[in-house]
């Protein structure tokens, strides 16, 4: 089977999708934060969790698991 469409959804439009099992979701969130609540409907759901940027203010610590 081949990719034809990528798309990109915030989590409150992801969260709002009807379920489609022919449909593939990749969930990113940060650690700590509770799981998208998806449609049970989907059935391929890859569910990662990593802190994807760094702390803009210096003098704030970088967060467990992220190296600056």
């Amino acid at each position: 089977m081949t990719i034809t469409q990528v798309h990109f959804a915030s989590r409150e439009l992801a969260e709002s999708l009807a379920g489609n099992p022919y449909m593939a979701i990749i969930s990113i969130t940060d650690p700590g934060t509770p799981e998208a609540r998806l449609n049970p409907a989907f059935r391929h759901v890859l569910r990662l969790s990593f802190y994807d940027a760094v702390p803009a203010d210096e003098y704030l610590p970088a967060p467990p698991g992220c190296s600056t």
